[in-house]
């Protein structure tokens, strides 16, 4: 179960080419918004997978998947509406992921299955 943080990866992935091959990334807070919230899903499974302690990694993708969520607000690009909904349902798949993580690291000591 534990494997299911490198979804995050995926979605990292996802949000560094995404700005690019959908045309918004001419604007620069969509861009380097999703470019490092892309960055930091994508790093985090080789944090977590390899952990003791996965519960803190499963915590800060589920900030990324909350702020990829609210940023088309705060940040004030959710007119653009391919980037609006583009980050929300990548937030929420980042906030089903870190879930999943978080409850599968909270169910079991960490060395089980190792």
């Amino acid at each position: 179960m534990r494997q299911i943080a490198w979804l995050s990866a995926a979605i990292g992935a996802w949000l560094i080419v995404v700005p690019l091959a959908f045309g918004f990334g001419t604007n620069g807070s969509v861009s380097a918004n999703d470019i490092a919230l892309g960055i930091i899903l994508l790093g985090l499974p080789f944090w977590i997978v390899p952990a003791e302690n996965r519960a803190p990694g499963g915590w800060i993708m589920m900030l990324c998947g909350v702020w990829l969520i609210v940023s088309p607000f705060v940040l004030g690009y959710r007119q653009t509406a391919a980037a609006t909904w583009n980050d929300i349902a990548a937030g929420i798949a980042t906030v089903i992921v870190a879930r999943l993580v978080v409850l599968d690291a909270t169910a079991r000591p960490a060395n089980v299955g190792r």
